[in-house]
């Protein structure tokens, strides 16, 4: 099924209780088509948040609701969040991307970035686990048209990093309007190991998967910033979660405190979820 907007009314409330120095400083995001013809370093939007592009007044929140990239690819994110807003179950850093949606009318490999920093660590030398979780569903049917929109098999790879530096890759200039793009900087620091994962382009099909790392804290602040790419070998369709977390090492978590705050409509898939999981 496709993952709508769920109610900003729990989240817009738990702002009014979070400090301010708490929530985004950098938060970033960049999509681009890596395959339009005349742009070797892709093409697309990066958005900062609060930023041109961001639907979503409220800081630490991103939102783009169906935004055409080019003539074959439209995306939408119902919610992107970092910080955590809602500091639950032990995380002291998240990254979230809540139902990106992604469809092509043909062949190409989109590529999405999303990096923020001052996350406030442990202290020097604490021991932290950096987590990835990823799920979602392949050519999902249109809830009214109904049928399978994939033509051919869609792949999707996700990698998460951390950086005790507190660096992140250039993004580039804020561009809401689809466009080339400057070459984006190199992804440095603890990396989690990559997730891979590929539908047969037949019918509707789900993917779940999680992926961790050992992280040294070694200064005041670190960053944290994830990559995905996305590749349509035809027409297809894919809507996912990306929820990246920092916890201590004896603190880890199953899933991201967020999610379980954000709208009663998702708890059966969350339930769904960790029985996938076997948490």
């Amino acid at each position: 099924m496709r993952f709508r907007p769920v109610m900003l009314v729990v989240l817009s409330a738990a702002l009014a209780i979070v400090p301010v120095n708490a929530l985004a400083s950098d938060f970033r995001l960049r999509v681009e088509d890596m395959t339009v013809a005349g742009s070797p370093n892709g093409f697309g939007v990066v958005l900062t948040d609060q930023g041109g592009g961001d639907e979503n007044p409220l800081e630490g929140l991103v939102q783009v609701t169906l935004n055409p990239l080019n003539s074959n690819v439209t995306w939408n994110l119902t919610m992107g969040m970092s910080k955590p807003l809602i500091p639950l179950g032990g995380a002291i850093g998240e990254l979230f991307l809540q139902s990106f949606n992604i469809t092509s009318t043909g062949a190409a490999t989109i590529r999405v970035t999303l990096e923020d920093r001052g996350y406030v660590g442990l202290g020097s030398g604490a021991s932290h686990i950096l987590k990835s979780d990823v799920f979602g569903n392949f050519c999902v049917p249109d809830p009214v048209a109904g049928g399978n929109p994939c033509a051919a098999p869609v792949s999707f790879t996700s990698t998460s990093w951390a950086n005790s530096s507190n660096d992140v890759p250039a993004l580039g200039a804020d561009q809401s309007t689809p466009g080339s793009l400057t070459a984006i900087g190199a992804n440095i620091g603890t990396g989690t190991a990559p997730q891979s994962f590929t539908s047969t382009g037949v019918a509707g099909e789900e993917f779940t998967g999680s992926s961790f790392s050992l992280f040294e804290d070694s200064g005041p602040t670190y960053s944290m910033f994830t990559q995905l790419i996305i590749t349509f070998d035809g027409a297809g369709s894919i809507d996912f979660y990306q929820d990246l977390t920092m916890a201590a090492n004896e603190q880890l978590v199953p899933e991201p405190g967020t999610l379980l705050l954000i709208g009663t409509g998702l708890a059966g898939f969350v339930a769904r979820r960790r029985r996938m999981l076997n948490i």
